[in-house]
């Protein structure tokens, strides 16, 4: 049912099935089904409802008892593995936790390190497509993010803690706005 609400661009019906699934105990979305849905919202532009349900995929999802798919502790946010939607996802959740420690006093805040890894498993191996995309995504958020590359290891981004702090105060003071 999933693929069918992506493939007919309906991210009301397919959050409508996700919440009624996670509501009333039915059937555990496979992983392939959170990919499919994580990359409808990223399309249609729902970046919070995207983060819900990638969160809500670690928090309860089939790799949920291991850890193994909480990539994003606030400071370090590993991609590996990850479809393009699933990784945006990712890191959007990992800004939103830094944006909470930010909140609780702030000295948390450290360099946010993003391992894209080099595009060994890419469709082109060693083109890597996530790590120009998550770079523009954090190009586009307000203020920018500029992501560093690590020296040594191209499959290392890191946005230094001053960048963070401001951009972190500029997302609590706009949400303290509304």
């Amino acid at each position: 049912p999933l693929v069918a609400c992506y493939k007919g661009k309906r991210p009301d019906k397919a959050m409508e099935l996700f919440s009624y699934s996670q509501r009333y105990g039915g059937p555990m979305i496979s992983m392939q089904s959170i990919s499919t849905l994580v990359e409808l919202l990223d399309e249609c532009k729902l970046y919070d409802k995207m983060v819900y349900v990638f969160d809500q995929a670690v928090a309860v999802g089939p790799n949920a008892e291991d850890g193994s798919l909480d990539p994003s502790s606030g400071k370090i946010v590993d991609l590996h593995g990850y479809s393009l939607a699933v990784a945006k996802a990712a890191v959007r959740s990992g800004l939103r936790k830094l944006v909470q420690k930010y909140q609780n006093g702030g000295r948390e805040v450290q360099d946010f390190v993003v391992i894209t890894g080099v595009g060994r498993h890419s469709k082109k191996a060693f083109q890597p497509s996530i790590r120009p995309n998550v770079q523009a995504m954090l190009l586009e958020e307000d203020p920018p993010l500029k992501a560093h590359f690590t020296p040594g290891n191209s499959g290392r981004l890191v946005v230094y803690k001053k960048e963070l702090v401001n951009w972190c105060a500029k997302q609590v003071s706009r949400r303290e706005s509304v």
